[in-house]
Order: structure tokens, then C-alpha cells, then sequence
């Protein structure tokens, strides 16, 4: 078995023969009596800073810019990022635009380093006539060949950094799928209104108030399709039937088979429905404030016991089964629906997608 301590004087041994020829080549290429391993130091710790540091930067800070452009941002009742339709990353020209220019600043500095080469031999011992005696090559050679060969480093490292920043394949993968999702829906049918068709008349109404009226804030798609979560229902007086719950509403935007969530919000409050010439409508709503009032208005609006019942009620499922509700009305081919960032989830009562 092989001592640990056998390797660590191995790799002990492989530095120190590194460093004396590192040291033999600076002393060798370097202006005579120079501070030359300050000057290797100082010219690696500006390729990391110029090359590694600012294109990776530059990349970060652009990319980020236009990701955070692709949303947008609503209070429902929380800051939550929507993607909007037809959103995508600019290709690589746009990103990666300035990611070279750290190494433009580091060949710059190589360029002060060679001319600061130079500009020794008029001082202290090194003067003029030292110069002169010196092989014109040699002269050259001293000058300028250590911050070449940094340079030479730092374009490779540059190359490497480019290639290195996860964007362009992806980008470009998703540029094509979005050009084929939009060639896809220009010779497509619109997708129908959501327009409640089952037995119950007080969800109808709902459905139609947060369709037609509140849910119109939202950002649109190619279809909106309500999810409301009724905690109770008080139809004791005709003319005023209160109905306590909460409304969410969804926008969705058709990529195969697949409804893609755009964007969305919900609507917990009051709704006082009454009779109408076709059914019931909404004619007043008692909605939850925004911020700092939403807690405060749950309280006040819906109470502890409502409040518990409205948190028993399985949103996702429901959720599912209005849009297996609406692909079965409409006998539309999707199979399942999609929120940014999440898995596909399959529409109850449909195929199951391969």
C-alpha cells in the first residue's frame, strides 16, 4: 500500500522542479535585476480578473437582463413572474456580446507591460549603454516575450470562456421550437372560448364573471380557463346568493398537444350572484386587497371556519379536471398542461402523451 506521504513528497518534488524552471525562464526572458515573479503574479492575477472574471460577468449580467425581460411581473397576491407569450433568448450575438472585452483590457495591460520592460533600462543600473550591449533580439526578447506569452494564455482562456458559457446551443434549440410552435399555430384554428357547459348554474356564472370581467387584467393567450375553489355557497335569498371562494384563472397558449400556462392570477373574495335572463350573473364582488391587506381583508371577508375549508380543497386537481372539463367540451387533441419551470401534467380523461 502506498504511504501517503511518498505522494505528497512527489507532488512536493513535481512543484518545486515547476517553480526553478518557471523561475529560470522568467529570470532568462525578463529585463536584468527586474522584479519578475511580481510580474508573473501581477500579469496572471489581471487574466483572471479581465479575462475570466469579466466575461463570465458580462455574460451573467446580460443574459439576466434579457431573462428578466422575457416575464412579467404581477401581485397575486405575491410577487409572481409570468412568462409572456411568445418570450424568447435573444440568439448568441445579443449575449454574448462584451464578452471579449475583459480580454481587450488584458491586452492592453500586456501592451503596458512590454513598454514598462522597455522603459527599465533608462533607470537605476539598467541605463542606455546596457541597452546598446545587449543583442537586438535579446533586447526584444527580455521585453516582450513574457507578456506575449501572456496574451497568448489569456486568448486561449478567452476562447475557453466563450465556449464554456452554457448559452448557445440551448438558445438556439429554443429559438427553433419556438419558430416551430408559432409556424404550428399560424395554420391552426383559434382554440375555442372556455365557456362553461356543465349542470351547476352558480359555477357558470363565476366562470363567465372571471372570464369575461375580472380575469381580462391578466395578460391573454389563446384561451382563458377559470379554476374557481368554493368554500360555501348561501342562496338562502334569491336575489343575493353569496358565494365565498377563491377564483383563480388561468391563460394558455397551445404548443402540440400541450396547454402552456402564460400567465395567471386568483380572485378570493365574495360574489353575490342573482337571477338572470339565461341563469345567474355576478352583480357585486367583495374582492381581497393586495399587500399588506390580503390577510387582513381573509379574515375579515371569509372568517376562521371558511378560511379552513377553502385551504381543504385540492386546487391542482380541480385545476386538472376544469381543463379535462374544456378539452372534452371543445373534443380538442391536448393531453397536458404546463407551468413555467415544472413538468407537463397529464389532462385526466385524455391519451397519455409518449
Amino acid at each position: 500500500m502506498t504511504d501517503r506521504r511518498d505522494i505528497s513528497s512527489v507532488f512536493r518534488g513535481a512543484f518545486a522542479g515547476f517553480r526553478t524552471k518557471l523561475t529560470s525562464f522568467l529570470e532568462r526572458n525578463s529585463p536584468p535585476g527586474s522584479r519578475y515573479m511580481a510580474m508573473f503574479w501581477n500579469l496572471l492575477l489581471m487574466m483572471l480578473i479581465g479575462v475570466v472574471f469579466a466575461g463570465f460577468g458580462s455574460f451573467l449580467l446580460r443574459f439576466s437582463s434579457e431573462k428578466n425581460a422575457l416575464y412579467e411581473i404581477r401581485w397575486v397576491p405575491q410577487q409572481v413572474k409570468f412568462l409572456m407569450p411568445g418570450a424568447v433568448m435573444p440568439g448568441p450575438s445579443v449575449l454574448d456580446h462584451g464578452i471579449y472585452s475583459g480580454f481587450i483590457y488584458f491586452a492592453a495591460y500586456c501592451l503596458g507591460v512590454t513598454a514598462t520592460n522597455y522603459r527599465s533600462f533608462f533607470r537605476e543600473s539598467r541605463s542606455i549603454y546596457l541597452m546598446k550591449r545587449l543583442p537586438r533580439a535579446e533586447l526584444a526578447r527580455r521585453c516582450a516575450l513574457v507578456p506575449a506569452a501572456a496574451l497568448l494564455c489569456g486568448s486561449a482562456v478567452a476562447v475557453r470562456v466563450k465556449r464554456t458559457v452554457p448559452t448557445t446551443e440551448h438558445r438556439w434549440e429554443q429559438e427553433k421550437k419556438e419558430a416551430a410552435y408559432a409556424a404550428a399555430a399560424d395554420g391552426r384554428a383559434e382554440l375555442p372560448a372556455y365557456v362553461y357547459q356543465g349542470d351547476d348554474p352558480y359555477l357558470a356564472a363565476v366562470c363567465n364573471w372571471i372570464t369575461s370581467g375580472e380575469g381580462g387584467k391578466y395578460r391573454q393567450a389563446e384561451v382563458t380557463i377559470p379554476c374557481p375553489l368554493i368554500a360555501e355557497i348561501d342562496d338562502s335569498d334569491p336575489q343575493d346568493i353569496r358565494v365565498w371562494g377563491n377564483v383563480w384563472v388561468y391563460s394558455y397558449k397551445a404548443v402540440g398537444t400541450t396547454l402552456i400556462s402564460v400567465s395567471g392570477g386568483e380572485c378570493p373574495g365574495l360574489l353575490h350572484l342573482r337571477a338572470a335572463e339565461n341563469g345567474y350573473e355576478v352583480f357585486d364582488a367583495e374582492l381581497v386587497g393586495d399587500g399588506g391587506a390580503y390577510a387582513k381583508d381573509m379574515r375579515r371577508i371569509f372568517g376562521t371556519l371558511r378560511m379552513m375549508k377553502l385551504d381543504a380543497i385540492d386546487g391542482d386537481a380541480l385545476r386538472a379536471q376544469y381543463i379535462a372539463d374544456y378539452v372534452r367540451w371543445n373534443d380538442l387533441p391536448f393531453t397536458q398542461y404546463q407551468d413555467y419551470g415544472w413538468d407537463p401534467v397529464h389532462i385526466p380523461g385524455t391519451p397519455e402523451t409518449p
